[in-house]
Parts: structure tokens; C-alpha cells; sequence
């Protein structure tokens, strides 16, 4: 699929409550505009995921739709783990979680995520399926790049 027609210097850069839009839109199959692409981010250590996937990136900041585990899975090098979950109030409501990833032995890493999902009051009452129900978005920052 083509991705959108970006003007020549665009970037990026949205607010939490931008992001929580996004996500509502792309629960609810509405138009996103592409600009997010998709990455089991779960599932790889952080060096392997598809970063040229995502065009419209501020340095060392990247975007993905992926799928919540019902627990944080071992990539096999390492672990993503929870280090703040912050409320987010406003026209859309929902939650922001930080996490860092470790490697074995509990090292930790440059890597940083902050994962936005929607609160369960936006979804109540809506015929969605578990896959929609787990989607979340996530925005990897790596410190070794800034």
C-alpha cells in the first residue's frame, strides 16, 4: 500500500492526546492516513524492528501499531519492563505506560518505549474483536542516538 502524500519537511511530532486520537481511529478502522505503520515490537529485541518502515520520524523517535501481550514477553536477549503508568486526561481519554528494556542480566539498555492505550470506557459497549481490544500504539526512543 502507498504510503500518504507528506509535504517535503514534515515530521512527526504529536501530542499524547494526538496519539490517543490515532489510536481510537485505528480501533475503530477509520482513516489513519498510513502515517503509523504496524510492528510486533513485543516479539524482537529493539535493534531488529523495521525503522525505515517509519518515514516521518523525529531523531530517534519511532512510532508503531502493535498488538498488547497479555504479559510482557522475553525477546530472548531481553525484556521490556514497566517503569511509570501515567493517566491521560482530555477529549480522549487513556493511559500511557513507560517501560525500559533490559538485557540478561537485568542491564539496562538505551532503549525506551511509552506505550498509549484507550481507556475501557471508549470501547464499552462497541463490538470489537480481541485484536482491536489489545491494540496499542508504542514510541520507541533510543538514547543512543541523541
Amino acid at each position: 500500500m502507498a504510503g500518504p502524500s507528506i509535504p517535503y519537511g514534515y515530521r512527526f511530532d504529536p501530542n499524547d492526546e494526538e496519539l490517543m486520537g490515532y489510536l481510537k481511529k485505528k480501533i475503530f478502522n477509520e482513516n489513519t492516513h498510513d502515517v503509523i505503520p504496524e510492528a510486533n515490537i513485543y516479539d524482537v529485541k529493539p535493534d531488529d524492528l523495521p525503522f525505515d518502515s517509519f518515514r516521518y520520524a523525529v531523531e530517534s523517535i519511532w512510532y508503531f501499531y502493535t498488538i498488547k501481550p497479555n504479559s510482557l514477553p522475553m525477546t530472548g536477549d531481553g525484556y521490556w519492563s514497566p517503569i511509570a503508568e501515567v493517566d491521560i486526561r482530555g477529549q480522549v481519554k487513556g493511559f500511557k505506560k513507560e517501560l525500559v528494556y533490559y538485557q540478561h542480566p537485568r542491564q539496562m539498555t538505551c532503549w525506551y518505549m511509552h506505550e498509549y492505550r484507550l481507556h475501557p470506557d471508549i470501547l464499552a459497549g462497541v463490538a470489537l474483536d480481541a485484536h482491536q481490544k489489545a491494540e496499542v500504539i508504542s514510541f520507541l526512543i533510543s538514547s543512543r542516538f541523541t
